[in-house]
């Protein structure tokens, strides 16, 4: 984040949580990831205190569920409108994930109503900009998991494998290290993420989502979402279990990332393949060195040209 985010971040939470809480914010940051993490973490654990009474008193095995088939993905100005990558990556997933009976939905600002309805002042919050789209993507997943079921991936989420998928009928995420970096980060991603239909996290999360954003107009921390899986992981003993019991899946997951203009080497792919089911990638310049390019300045094809000839059938013998 540089800095002219960092002082729009402190800025926002001055607004909204007062000046003595965004110094603290701030400082906890500066001093110490893990003290900033925990802060916020027990704030976010306080304010949700009756939701959390309110799970704990709802016994796992009276929560409705049923196993599920549906892939969920977003991109909100339509698949016309969506950059290259993104296009790739969608193609990707349709093409490697979606089996037999499962249903590939890509939720668009035109089409989301039909799946689910939100509170009138979270869609007024959006429209007036103080829910951003990426944190409403975040609420629109976890109603559709709680409504619905299956897997969410994010539209910036490359599938580089056929994948021999299998109704979802418990917690599923990806995981990447067998030593989480902290409290939050590096234990699950919640842009791949899924569950039966009617679990229990979900919705909690729902849930919490509603709350927070009734009371509050701007965010307290950028990954909410994770903050609230954390809490989930910590109160409900059940979701804990269905976590830890997930084994490391996809250590190559970030692989790709910063890859994508740098020259393609057959040998250096095939090795990343091996090390996960999928990439995440990104369409913003900052992530890949610059705009994409499918050549060098020096006339050799990109990982991101050898990845855009792929999907359009160009591959013109190259392996």
């Amino acid at each position: 984040m540089n800095i002219k985010n960092r002082i729009d971040e402190f800025i926002s939470i001055k607004n909204t949580f007062g000046c003595p809480f965004a110094l603290k914010c701030y400082l906890l940051r500066v001093k110490s990831f893990a003290s900033y993490e925990q802060f916020v973490f027990d704030f976010l654990e306080e304010e949700f205190s009756n939701l959390i009474q309110k799970y704990k008193d709802i016994p796992d095995a009276t929560m409705p569920k049923s196993e599920s088939s549906n892939i969920w993905t977003l991109w909100w100005q339509g698949l016309e409108q969506a950059p290259e990558i993104v296009k790739v990556c969608l193609k990707s997933q349709r093409e490697n994930m979606v089996s037999k009976g499962f249903q590939y939905t890509v939720i668009t600002k035109d089409n989301w109503k039909q799946f689910i309805d939100l509170p009138k002042y979270i869609i007024e919050k959006m429209e007036n900009g103080k829910i951003t789209l990426t944190h409403f993507s975040d609420i629109i997943r976890a109603e559709l998991l709680k409504q619905y079921g299956g897997i969410w991936i994010d539209a910036t989420v490359f599938c580089n494998k056929k994948m021999d998928l299998k109704p979802v009928t418990e917690l599923f995420t990806a995981k990447f290290s067998p030593t989480p970096r902290s409290l939050t980060l590096g234990r699950w991603t919640g842009f791949l993420i899924g569950d039966k239909q009617g679990s229990k996290l979900f919705s909690f999360m729902s849930e919490a989502f509603s709350q927070y954003w009734e009371k509050y107009d701007s965010l307290v921390a950028y990954l909410l979402i994770d903050y609230i899986i954390a809490i989930a992981c910590k109160h409900f003993p059940e979701i804990r279990k269905e976590y830890e019991q997930i084994p490391v899946n996809q250590t190559g997951l970030w692989l790709m990332l910063h890859e994508m203009n740098k020259p393609y080497d057959k040998n250096k792919w095939n090795q990343a393949i091996q090390t996960a089911d999928f990439w995440k990638l990104s369409y913003k310049d900052e992530f890949n060195g610059g705009l994409l390019k499918e050549k060098t300045e020096q006339g050799e094809l990109t990982n991101w040209g050898y990845l855009a000839k792929v999907a359009r059938c160009e591959r013109n013998g190259e392996d």
